[in-house]
């Protein structure tokens, strides 16, 4: 899949977008093995082969064109501040899922959130897909009170910890504007 139009439009908030690689490995364990930063994420194994044998096959889902693991960076640095996947792409149903996001607390608190808009708009304007599924750590109130100014779609929460929503396309793309005002 050409990423030059998603990568465009990072470029107007000064951030650059690529599909993670090999060599992100080290970082992305870095990020998520970090306590603070991990406390709302699913468990990462630490063994740095097998994180590497991950983006393998992630790659092979990337040329399917049903999961993309996107690395990002401000523009005028090639090391990644963070990442996110858009995942689970049902081009049939037309929705996908959004997961795995995870930043430097060193980044500008916006870069994360331009980091999410751009995905989702990904998904929704580049893929041509109408539902956006994810989930949020009920403690996580932050992200969850972020997430709740889109207007999503409570679906279900599990015995454990988890929210789980969808997004509609008119509901983001209404509600993205909004945020963006403020934000930028």
């Amino acid at each position: 899949m050409n990423l030059t139009e998603f990568d465009n439009k990072a470029a107007k908030y000064g951030l650059k977008v690529r599909l993670v690689e090999e060599k992100d490995a080290k970082k992305i364990l870095e990020l998520r093995t970090n306590t603070s930063l991990s406390l709302h994420l699913h468990a990462t194994d630490s063994s740095i082969d097998k994180q590497i044998q991950y983006i393998k096959d992630y790659k092979i889902k990337e040329q399917s064109g049903v999961e993309f693991y996107f690395a990002f960076m401000v523009t005028d640095s090639f090391d990644p501040i963070g990442f996110y996947r858009v995942h689970s792409i049902d081009y049939k149903n037309k929705t996908f899922c959004i997961g795995s996001w995870i930043f430097e607390r060193t980044s500008l608190e916006s870069i994360p959130i331009l980091a999410d808009i751009l995905s989702k708009e990904f998904g929704f304007e580049q893929l041509n897909l109408d539902t956006c599924f994810f989930d949020v750590r009920r403690d996580n109130k932050k992200v969850m009170k972020y997430h709740k100014l889109f207007s999503p779609i409570f679906i279900n929460e599990d015995l454990e910890q988890n929210n789980y929503f969808y997004l509609q396309k008119s509901d983001f793309l209404h509600n993205k504007e909004i945020l963006l005002k403020n934000l930028i």
